[in-house]
């Protein structure tokens, strides 16, 4: 659970386990479009959220970002979608790398100075 305001920064990383090389790779950490683009913004993000890479074996390609949470609501983050291909892009695959994670944000909890809620009931019920 987060607050209106709160950043999350985000990181994934992918490795190439094979004794082959990618040629290319495109990493693309996916957020809610609405949020990003409704008329007053929900979502802030800075930093690619898309990154193109190639890895050689063992080699890792990584993605780092940070989303701001301008309004509350809930929000998913993710999935982390990959999509490679052959050196002349005729055969391409695509993957959907990790699950979506979820991000409840909650309003501030802003303290009541100098109102007294019991008298306010008091003085309702009395009058």
């Amino acid at each position: 659970m987060l607050e209106i305001g709160e950043t999350a920064v985000i990181e994934v990383e992918v490795r190439n386990q094979s004794r082959l090389s990618v040629p290319w790779l495109i990493l693309e950490d996916s957020l809610p479009r609405d949020a990003l683009v409704q008329i007053p913004h929900r979502l802030k993000a800075e930093g690619p959220r898309l990154t193109l890479a190639r890895l050689a074996p063992g080699e890792t390609a990584s993605l780092k970002h940070q989303v701001t949470f301008l309004m509350r609501g809930y929000y998913q983050l993710g999935p982390l979608l990959l999509e490679t291909g052959d050196v002349f892009g005729l055969h391409r695959r695509f993957r959907v790398a990790t699950e979506p994670h979820f991000a409840l944000v909650l309003p501030k909890v802003l303290p009541l100075q100098g109102y007294n809620l019991l008298r306010a009931v008091r003085l309702e019920r009395s009058g």
